[in-house]
């Protein structure tokens, strides 16, 4: 049996390995590049309306080599300031996270790792293509081999996705447990705004848990959406207006699958029995087998591409095949699973375990026998996909059986005109076949766009940046290599972020009231911390003591935890409890930041109640409070040498103070909006400030002059670091996107 460092350590090349791209001719390996950094264009960087000067460029490492960022010294003249450092604001790259595979408390899936992919689909001119993942949907433009989209479904997962007719439409299925609560819904996305149009909420009330599963299938044309419900009835709606259109109980329809005819007009329900409908007038039109005489639960049917004849099997006899307008049987063949070629002349079954037999639907013949766990035959008919695995793929061809290749993939999904074969796995990526030269003529990976990117944080080496995010993601880029390092489930949405001061730990406050918990080669874990949500996290100097603030109104000090994960084998263990070395309670409000003084004395906590209170790190007593802002205070930061304290407020302001005298020293005017983090440069001399109204500003604390802003054009900016050595800043924004802005010497 591995120990735990030997999983460890398989699991953390395997998140590695995600991270290096692969050669994309490669038929069995899924390609996900590197992070690609660019520079954005000139005008889009100009500061005070001075042209910027070219930014060098970023094949270059991202840690650059010129002088400190102690040089951007104020002067008399701002138009100098200007000059001198438009080069140092420009924005040089958009780091986007991309999607590992992680466990998820809201989904109704049997505990452990939820499967990436789920389902794929291709709308109907063959030109978009759907990849539904746990983590939400991936959209495809199949003429440019890019990703034009992402769409998240929220807590549950999509297990069906639709085209629907008008061309610009997206629909997902997507069951999900809240509490002891299944909650199902039909998502309506529009494909050009990426814009959640319309929810449909079914059955909210199934609380049966061992007998929740529910199908759904959409008829040919695009419109009708066909629903069971656990022992309920078949419903029809209108899948553009979302109005019912039938709904009637069969004679045991219970989680009935279905199929639709190619035509539309009759569907064929599936569990316990089987039943064919007439699916404008809900008339029963054939019932081969009947609840109570076939074999399991678990039957099968399928219509003749004429619609003229339906396979089935079930009834312990084999697959018959019946004339739909007589209702007589025609063929019976030994097997189960039956499934017509695209010109209705082969009908494949399963015989055994991994054998599969070709039968002639004229004579009953069987014309060719084939290994493998499940069969599909390609849209000309001419190939047979055969699989071998839960990953493995070989294409054959049909008259001879004759392997042509052998590919891997989760899903795969041919296009219409059968010429190219989409490869599909579990990250949402996607490698593009052309089955004429049997060469992979694209990969397209998966990146996804969640809520929002909520706090950064440097490694005290400045090689690695951390980022949190609103769907509870955290991200580790290598800033030498320019690269994505790997991505785990945080949990729940993360507030903030901090590296101990050796660089082998990282910490996280996150919603559901834990401290996420990351050590160097071992399995992210998360700690029990506050009876309310953790709002901010910090180390002490000496690394050894962790401050946690909380929406229940307090601040905990705890010390630095060791062996959290010596029996967890899981990506995100379960929250354990450790002793809290103190409780600082005194706020009336939520506590939203916390800061350690670089002495290791004193703490700082920001507060929504407008105030800011200083403690005595050793005994937990309240030493001061600072009034002066007019609304919640969301950030509070030490100056280098703890002389100074800066906070920021929603009321638009920041406020530095003498934490000597405790008295205000000025208030720095100009966000427009809220004011969220704010960070201080390593020498002392600049404040960066993270706001509500999109921008990052730069600030000279010796005057609260305003030096320079940063205008991340995505709405509120959350959180703000600078590099150790000062020549970065890296904000966090509601765009999801985390942005390094360079600032090298002139």
């Amino acid at each position: 049996m591995l120990n735990r460092s030997h999983a460890l350590l398989i699991l953390s090349l395997l998140l590695a390995a995600c991270a290096r791209p692969t050669p994309t001719a490669s038929p069995t390996a899924v390609s996900r590049p590197p992070i690609t950094l660019t520079p954005s264009p000139g005008p889009g960087a100009t500061v005070s309306a001075i042209t910027p000067t070219a930014v060098t460029s970023t094949a270059a490492p991202l840690v650059p080599t010129a002088s400190p960022a102690s040089t951007l010294a104020p002067t008399p003249d701002p138009l100098v300031i200007g000059l001198q450092n438009a080069a140092r604001v420009q924005q040089i790259a958009e780091l986007r996270r991309t999607f590992t595979i992680s466990q998820t408390a809201e989904s109704d899936i049997e505990p452990g790792l939820i499967p990436g992919l789920t389902a794929t689909n291709l709308s109907p001119d063959g030109q978009r293509l759907a990849v539904a993942t746990a983590s939400g949907i991936y959209l495809y433009d199949l003429t440019t081999f890019k990703q034009i989209g992402f769409f998240d479904t929220g807590p549950g997962v999509a297990f069906q996705v639709f085209f629907l007719a008008d061309g610009r439409t997206l629909a997902s299925f997507s069951p999900h447990l809240e509490g002891f609560e299944l909650n199902q819904t039909i998502q309506f996305w529009d494909i050009v705004s990426r814009q959640l149009i319309r929810t449909i909420t079914l059955n909210p009330s199934l609380t049966r848990l061992g007998k929740a599963s529910m199908n759904v299938a959409l008829s040919p044309d695009l419109h009708t959406l066909a629903i069971s419900f656990v022992e309920g009835p078949i419903t029809l709606l209108d899948i553009n207006t979302g109005q019912e259109l039938l709904s009637w109980k069969g004679a045991d329809v219970r989680a009935a699958r279905f199929i639709f005819s190619h035509d539309g007009r009759r569907l064929a329900t599936m569990y316990g029995d089987t039943t064919i409908w007439d699916a404008a007038t809900r008339r029963v039109l054939l019932n081969p087998v009947k609840y109570g005489t076939a074999t399991g639960l678990y039957v099968n049917a399928a219509f003749s591409p004429d619609g003229h004849t339906v396979a089935t099997d079930g009834d312990g006899r084999g697959v018959t095949l019946w004339d739909m307008d007589s209702g007589q049987s025609l063929l019976k063949v030994p097997g189960t699973d039956p499934a017509f070629s695209p010109d209705g002349r082969r009908l494949a079954v399963k015989v055994a375990h991994n054998i599969f037999k070709l039968i002639d639907v004229t004579t009953g013949q069987e014309t060719l026998a084939l290994n493998g766990t499940g069969l599909t035959f390609s849209p000309d008919g001419h190939l047979l996909m055969i699989r071998a695995d839960d990953q493995t793929v070989r294409l054959a061809e049909v008259d001879t059986g004759q392997e042509v290749f052998t590919l891997k993939g989760k899903h795969l999904r041919f296009t219409p005109d059968g010429h190219i074969l989409l490869s599909c796995f579990d990250d949402g990526s996607v490698q593009v076949w052309d089955l004429t030269s049997r060469q992979v003529v694209a990969t397209m990976s998966g990146v996804m766009s969640l809520g929002a990117a909520t706090s950064v944080a440097f490694s005290p080496d400045g090689s690695w940046l951390a980022s949190g995010s609103q769907d509870g993601l955290v991200t580790f880029w290598d800033l030498t290599q320019n690269q994505e390092l790997w991505t785990f489930n945080g949990s729940a949405y993360i507030y903030r972020l901090a590296f101990s001061p050796d660089g082998q730990t990282l910490a996280w406050a996150a919603k559901n009231g834990t401290l996420g918990w990351w050590n160097t080669g071992e399995a992210p874990v998360a700690l029990s911390a506050h009876a309310g949500e953790v709002t901010s996290v910090a180390f002490s100097p000496d690394g050894q003591t962790i401050v946690s603030g909380s929406g229940d109104k307090t601040l905990k000090l705890w010390d630095r935890p060791t062996n959290t994960t010596s029996d967890c084998f899981e990506l995100i263990c379960p929250a354990v409890s450790i002793p809290t070395r103190l409780t600082l309670s005194g706020h009336a409000n939520w506590v939203w930041d916390v800061a350690l003084s670089p002495d290791g004395m004193t703490i700082a906590s920001a507060s929504a109640d407008a105030t800011v209170k200083l403690w005595d790190a050793a005994s937990g007593k309240e030493l001061r409070t600072l009034t002066g802002h007019s609304g919640i205070i969301w950030g509070v930061a030490f100056s280098p040498d703890g002389r100074t304290l800066a906070s920021a407020s929603w009321d638009k302001t920041i406020k530095l103070w003498d934490l000597d005298t405790g008295q205000e020293l000025r208030t720095l005017s100009g966000h427009s909006d809220r004011v969220y983090h704010v960070t201080f440069s390593p020498d002392g001399r600049v404040l960066a400030t993270a706001s509500e109204d999109g921008t990052v500003r730069l600030w000279d604390v010796a005057s609260g002059r305003e030096l320079t802003t940063l205008n991340a054009k995505a709405g509120r900016v959350w959180s703000v670091a600078y590099s150790p050595n000062g020549h970065m800043l890296a904000s966090a924004s509601a765009d999801g996107l985390v942005r390094l802005w360079g600032l090298p010497g002139p």
